[in-house]
């Protein structure tokens, strides 16, 4: 998060203007309000991504505001980087039941998470009890829970949903630029990313991963 959230000039990321306008104002999920900062609306690049104020209470009702940021700015935090959390590794035992065929051991993982963020519970039926449909559910929660933490790429490509999210996502940009209307695409080579030019001038053995290399 250091560098594209902290600072209080422009940064080089800004949030999506359908998620700042529906999540990050949301009135249900209290993680949208301990993510963004929705009150900086000159633009959207203010991530809180939340660290309780001191003397917090109730974490589902507190959060970092928008001043409470500014004033933190160049002082150190006494946080650590989160790498792996507890609600990430809930959601991660879920999609594994889930695959087993276990749904309603996911579908209590899931909901540890859903109701901690004062979301109401899933049901079996609310999910079909269909392994797609759970494995939906799971994904949207680590999308929510996990916004900003280097997590969403990897969800994508692990469940082979890549080309399905980001095809639209890109052909709406796309568009909006007014630039053609190509997406995603359908090469599934680019799920692994490019290396580094410094990367390959550093060693001559290695080679560029297809298709990048064509």
């Amino acid at each position: 998060m250091s560098g594209v959230s902290s600072a209080v000039n422009n940064t080089p990321m800004r949030t999506d203007v359908n998620v700042f306008n529906t999540w990050a104002k949301s009135t249900t999920d209290v993680r949208g309000k301990q993510t963004i900062d929705a009150t900086k609306t000159d633009n959207w690049d203010r991530l809180l991504k939340w660290y309780g104020p001191a003397g917090f209470i109730d974490a589902t009702k507190t959060y970092l505001t928008s001043t409470q940021s500014a004033a933190a700015v160049g002082t150190d935090k006494p946080v650590y980087y989160p790498v792996y959390r507890l609600a990430d590794i809930f959601l991660l035992y879920a999609e594994a039941l889930n695959k087993t065929g276990d749904r309603a051991t996911a579908l209590k993982y899931l909901n540890f998470v859903r109701q901690r963020a004062t979301l109401p519970a899933y049901t079996l039926t609310q999910l079909n009890n269909n392994e797609t449909t759970m494995e939906d559910a799971i994904l949207e929660e680590r999308r929510w829970e996990l916004f900003a933490e280097g997590k969403r790429w990897f969800d994508l490509v692990r469940t082979d949903r890549v080309i399905q999210v980001m095809n639209p996502l890109l052909i709406a940009r796309q568009t909006a630029e007014g630039a053609a209307a190509n997406g995603w695409g359908n090469d599934k080579r680019r799920y692994v990313w490019p290396l580094h030019r410094n990367v390959l001038n550093a060693n001559p053995n290695l080679v560029q991963n297809p298709p990048y290399s064509d």
